[in-house]
């Protein structure tokens, strides 16, 4: 085989190696990890902001769990997208209530309103597990 042909032999191969790898991160079940590994990353946000004792604190778990959800909003979700997107606005909105009553250096009203999202995620995961 002539030095041309192999060179070419190996850029082919390269090329399908990383069109491969393409074609996996997109896949369903890559996508189905992100989701999950965004929501443990979420779950374990809330509860620190939950154990938060101080405004401080609390606003800077909240900054965390606001990342998360961005994050969160940016997947395709597959199976229902219209049903993620929707659960993600609803989450946004309750983040936006928390966001008011920790401006308002309120931390019981932070959290509260922090608690009452409980119910929308429950509603959400029912929907789309």
């Amino acid at each position: 085989m002539s030095t041309g042909a192999v060179v070419l032999k190996r850029r082919f191969i390269i090329a399908s190696c990383v069109f491969g790898l393409g074609m996996a991160a997109l896949s369903p079940t890559v996508l189905g990890n992100e989701v999950k590994q965004v929501m443990k990353d979420m779950r374990r946000e809330y509860n620190a902001a939950m154990a938060s004792t101080t405004i401080a604190e609390f606003g800077k778990n909240m900054a965390s769990l606001h990342a998360s959800v961005g994050s969160a909003s940016h997947i395709n979700f597959s199976s229902d997208p219209a049903t993620y997107q929707q659960g993600m606005q609803e989450l946004e909105q309750g983040l936006a209530r928390v966001d008011l009553a920790l401006k308002a250096n309120d931390l019981a009203a932070a959290k509260n309103a922090l608690r009452q999202m409980n119910s929308t995620k429950k509603h959400y995961h029912d929907l789309l597990n």
